[in-house]
This record gives C-alpha cells, structure tokens and sequence, in this order.
C-alpha cells in the first residue's frame, strides 16, 4: 500500500510538513501526491490542513511566468496570456552565446 509508506513520517512529530509539487519528481520511485497523504492521514484519523502555496518565488511571483512553464511543459492545455512586455525569450545555440548575451 503506497500511502502506508507516510506511516513513519506521520508517526515521527507531532506536526508535519509536507510540501509538495504534483509536476516535480527527483527519482523514478518517489511519491508524493497530495491525495495520497490525505488517504494515509484519513485511514490514521490525523487531521490534515492543506494550503495551496500559489505564488513561487523563484520567479518573482509572476503568475504568467509559471502559466508559460506549466504550458510548455505539457501540464497546461491552453497556451499563457501574453507576458505584456514583462519577459523576453531569446534562446542560444551554444553556452560561448549565453554568456555573450549576458555581457551585453
């Protein structure tokens, strides 16, 4: 049983964080589903506050930015909105451009 696997980090504190990214995975054998730790919490009778984290800040909160990630990435069916002049996208053909560009 898959969430039986959450029994000994539920069991290890009184409280536990878990935070989770459904779309990122580190190792083929890693789980981490959200609905599989309210199962485990469920069958356990431990009470579960969930909080949807929606701004990252890794990108600086831009919503379009992550809209335009999850897109590419195939998570989004619908293509973002436009950046209104927020972002440029430029791509390279080798690293000796990347740092060109960024001299420059």
């Amino acid at each position: 049983m898959v969430a039986g696997r959450y029994r000994a980090t539920l069991d290890a504190a009184k409280v536990t964080v878990f935070l989770l990214d459904e779309h990122q995975y580190m190792r083929p054998d890693e789980i981490g589903e959200t609905k599989l730790i309210g199962e485990a919490t469920k069958r356990r009778g431990i009470p579960l506050a969930a909080y949807d984290l929606d701004t990252q800040f890794r990108c600086a909160g831009s919503q379009e930015y992550m809209w335009w990630v999850d897109w590419v990435l195939g998570f989004r069916t619908t293509p973002p909105e436009d950046w209104r002049g927020k972002y440029r996208l430029d791509f390279t053909t080798s690293p000796d451009d990347l740092d060109d560009f960024v001299a420059h």
